[in-house]
């Protein structure tokens, strides 16, 4: 006589043994989850904390800075707000303050005069670069914590996931309302 509750579950890449139905957060891809959760959220605070100290703005004007200055200085908002998976409105509020700030300035499209893009000044540049370096100054006092060899790894294994995520058809977007 067997036990079905010790028979294989068949091939798959996790190995699990059998659990309750009842079982909570027992599954090491939900503590995994919750885990990368509760660190990226700790994440963007020490980078918050870092670029307010060295800028004076916010992580959400920072990122559309960074954007800007990653994407060769000019984007249209909306190309922005899908960079980021944020909206429309709340990537012009996130403009309107960095143009008053003199961080960026319009640029027309010379193809129509509705597209509304913007590009990065000097002051914007500069900006980004003291940003930059307060959060690599941020990380690398967390990294100091970790092997090279664990920090490899992390990467390898958070790329992973996200190859993963993408092959299911998961993607980053502004939510639709439902």
């Amino acid at each position: 006589m067997t036990n079905s509750a010790a028979a294989p579950q068949g091939p798959g890449p996790i190995d699990r043994p059998a659990q309750p139905a009842a079982s909570t957060n027992s599954d090491p891809f939900v503590e995994w989850w919750l885990a990368l959760r509760h660190s990226a959220a700790l994440l963007d605070r020490q980078a918050e904390d870092a670029v307010r100290r060295s800028t004076g703005l916010n992580l959400s004007q920072f990122a559309v800075l960074r954007t800007l200055d990653t994407e060769n200085d000019c984007l249209k908002q909306q190309d922005i707000a899908t960079l980021l998976n944020l909206t429309k409105s709340t990537i012009s509020r996130l403009v309107d303050a960095a143009l008053a700030d003199g961080l960026v300035e319009p640029d027309p499209a010379p193809h129509s005069r509705r597209e509304r893009r913007i590009r990065l000044t000097a002051a914007g540049r500069s900006t980004v670069r003291a940003a930059d370096d307060a959060i690599c100054a941020a990380q690398l006092e967390t990294a100091t914590r970790f092997t090279r060899t664990e920090l490899d790894r992390a990467v390898t294994t958070t790329t992973k996931l996200g190859e993963a995520l993408a092959a299911t058809g998961a993607t980053l977007g502004p939510k639709a309302s439902a």
